[in-house]
């Protein structure tokens, strides 16, 4: 079996590595002063690419989830069970653990019998198991923080291990990580993926004939179903076949089927039964017996990338993207909320009050001398504050709004007179920071009357 790790296995575990690098590295990377990728609720932001998204900003992530779950239906449409196979988590621990600790380390497993468990017979070899297993813990562990560390930065993380007893939530959240992995990487394997796993269950939909898939030539395989080797339904030795009956195929298999009997739901395409039979078909001369293939490449027809599936996947998955790049361009440097008091008016001797409460957000790194202006009606000003005050660097403050007018601006009105208004923040300069719609009640003309 020397010749298979030139194919498929090398350059999967080579994603692997690639795909581990990539989400380890992530918390650690800022872009300006901000991070590649925080979602933090303890401080209520979401940081992406360098952007700083705010609690009130959080529509953001609904879009990106949408994003990502219609481009794994993208992918799943093109290569099938691709995603299982060559970037899961589930299947690049499960590699780590059965075919680098219990394997190569530890000598309990070989690669082309994956059908046999960890070796367990003598001593020596249960302590070697039981090592296998610590160290899985130990990797796991780690993996669980790394999970936590995109909802907290890993200083943070770090300080909350120095301080347990204040962080019983984090802490607790990180052992369960860790157990749930352990006992899903080390015990359940790639039962997890038959069983468990909601998107096996919804694969097969989103194929067609030409999405590539893990696929047994069974006309040139033989004339059986393809499990009884060389010989055929009577059980009589016939060669028509290329098939020999060699079952490599099934020993590499680690989610246990056998591909001969066609594409079944615990295959998570591996494709290590395709490099199983590509030593065994060189020495035939022949083409390999499974391939990933289409359907239709299958039947010697051109296979399509471009289709009707493929194209609106894609249309779609665009359509996102410009919806993110728009909404991520209109972010405001000050986020502003305005809600209106308990009461739509008071009136005094000489003049009519509208209470509000603005709550500011400051998503700068510096501090900022904001001023609260109205626009719309120049009769109505400001009552409350009277100055400008001090948005601390990401910082929050509530103030108390009061617009005031002196003016009878219903007169005749028999009823309440609501009065579109503008309350305008501004920043040094008179720079215009953010804006919102808001409206100023009247009381009628009988009220005013009767109140002054």
């Amino acid at each position: 079996m020397a010749g298979q790790e030139s194919l498929f296995v090398t350059k999967r575990y080579g994603v692997f590595a690639l795909i581990t690098l990539m989400v380890f590295a992530v918390p650690f990377i800022h872009i300006g002063e901000y991070h590649l990728l925080l979602l933090s609720f303890d401080q209520g932001r979401f940081e992406l690419l360098g952007a700083n998204f705010d609690s009130q900003e959080l529509y953001f992530i609904p879009l990106l989830l949408i994003f990502g779950l219609v481009f794994l239906f993208f992918l799943t449409s093109l290569g099938g069970r691709i995603w299982c196979g060559w970037f899961c988590p589930q299947t690049i621990f499960r590699s780590l653990f059965r075919d680098a600790i219990q394997g190569k380390l530890l000598g309990l497993t070989k690669w082309a019998y994956k059908d046999r468990p960890a070796k367990s017979g003598t001593p020596f070899e249960k302590l070697r198991l039981g090592i296998s297993y610590l160290l899985l813990f130990a990797i796991v562990a780690l993996a669980s923080g790394n999970i936590l560390w995109y909802f907290v930065t890993p200083e943070n993380f770090a300080h909350a291990f120095l301080q347990p007893k204040d962080h019983e939530i984090l802490i607790g959240l990180w052992a369960g990580f860790t157990l749930f992995l352990w006992l899903d990487i080390g015990f359940w394997g790639e039962s997890f993926c038959a069983v468990a796993c909601p998107y096996a269950r919804v694969q097969s939909v989103l194929f067609d004939e030409d999405t590539l898939l893990v696929l047994y030539d069974e006309k040139r395989g033989n004339n059986s179903d393809g499990s009884m080797g060389n010989r055929n339904h009577q059980k009589q030795k016939d060669d028509s076949g290329d098939c020999i009956g060699c079952d490599l195929c099934v020993k590499v298999c680690p989610a246990k089927i056998d591909i001969r009997q066609g594409l079944q739901l615990a295959c998570i395409e591996c494709l290590e039964c395709v490099d199983a039979c590509a030593p065994i078909m060189a020495k035939k001369g022949k083409e390999n017996l499974i391939r990933w293939a289409s359907g239709t490449s299958l039947q010697g027809e051109k296979f399509k990338l471009l289709r009707a599936r493929t194209i609106v996947y894609f249309l779609v998955m665009l359509s996102f993207v410009g919806i993110m790049v728009s909404l991520s361009g209109d972010q405001t440097k000050v986020l502003a909320n305005l809600n209106r008091a308990t009461g739509l008016y008071s009136i005094k001797a000489d003049r009519v009050e509208n209470h509000y409460i603005l709550l500011l957000t400051n998503k700068q790194s510096q501090d900022q001398r904001v001023e609260v202006q109205v626009k719309g009606h120049k009769e109505i000003y400001i009552g409350r504050p009277a100055r400008s005050f001090n948005l601390k660097s990401k910082g929050r403050v509530k103030k108390v709004i009061v617009l005031v007018t002196n003016s009878n601006l219903n007169p005749k009105g028999q009823k309440d007179l609501s009065l579109p208004i503008e309350i305008v923040i501004t920043g040094p300069n008179g720079a215009e920071l953010n804006k919102i719609k808001s409206i100023f009640i009247v009381p009628s003309a009988s009220e005013l009357k009767e109140k002054r």
